[in-house]
């Protein structure tokens, strides 16, 4: 997994609350702390017969204050990096959408029509890291490397680049910029709301080697080198939808 941009509005309310929870958590578990080092004191004097924890006693005490704070504090953060954020109530106040699960995507491309491959994704995410994975009906795997959630007019984009893996041992790069929304879909159990990823892919392949199968043999002298030219760097894109995958 690899980390994720979010819009920085976002990030500055975050990090203030991350900062007040963190003092918090520090002045909370320093007391806990207190606590545990008398019933140590009581637990080291029992057994050792003397009624009072001694040398023994001292170096556990000091053992204890050194660890437990930090175990303590990044134990809560450990808990709301991958599971709290995603609570309802939480989720309202810093409104990062939650894309874990399974995906189904069906993307369009006019330069070729009529052909229209369906894609099984997956996406795993925590509060600060994620990844996208996805293969499709041909076998051709994609890993995202960046990422970001970025709200723009009023609407969170959802935008990340990914490596396209193709059997063979082609590998390109590829972007995606989806608009997240809403939508309503039937099931079995009646209507529900889903999440829906809509937006443009480009996938940077180089098509001077297909094109020049097809077409480019047919062109003679300068005018096949110009187009050559106005080719390198090109690629595919179109539109791409992704939805949940229903159980």
């Amino acid at each position: 997994m690899h980390d994720y941009a979010i819009d920085a509005e976002k990030r500055r309310k975050i990090t203030k609350v991350a900062v007040l929870l963190y003092v918090l958590g520090v002045f909370l578990f320093v007391r806990l702390d207190e606590v545990i080092k008398t019933e140590i004191n009581q637990a080291v004097g029992f057994l050792t017969g003397n009624g009072a924890a001694g040398q023994e006693g001292i170096y556990i005490n000091a053992v204890a204050s050194m660890l437990f704070p930090g175990v303590g504090v990044g134990g809560l953060y450990l808990i709301y990096d991958h599971w709290l954020w995603k609570c309802k109530y939480i989720a309202r106040w810093h409104e990062i959408p939650n894309l874990n699960g399974n995906w189904i995507a069906k993307v369009e491309s006019p330069l070729k029509s009529g052909h229209s491959p369906r894609i099984e994704m997956e996406i795993k995410q925590t509060w600060n890291k994620i990844q996208v994975n996805g293969i499709s009906e041909a076998g051709t795997s994609t890993v995202s490397d960046s990422a970001s959630l970025v709200m723009r007019h009023g609407q969170m984009y959802f935008s990340y680049s990914y490596w396209i893996y193709q059997e063979g041992g082609q590998c390109y790069p590829g972007f995606n910029s989806l608009k997240i929304r809403e939508i309503k879909i039937d099931t079995e159990s009646g209507t529900e709301k889903r999440i829906e990823l809509r937006g443009q892919y480009f996938s940077a392949k180089n098509v001077e080697k297909e094109l020049e199968k097809e077409c480019l043999n047919r062109v003679k002298g300068d005018l096949k080198g110009q187009i050559i030219k106005r080719l390198k760097g090109c690629g595919s894109k179109g539109i791409i939808v992704i939805t949940k995958k229903i159980k």
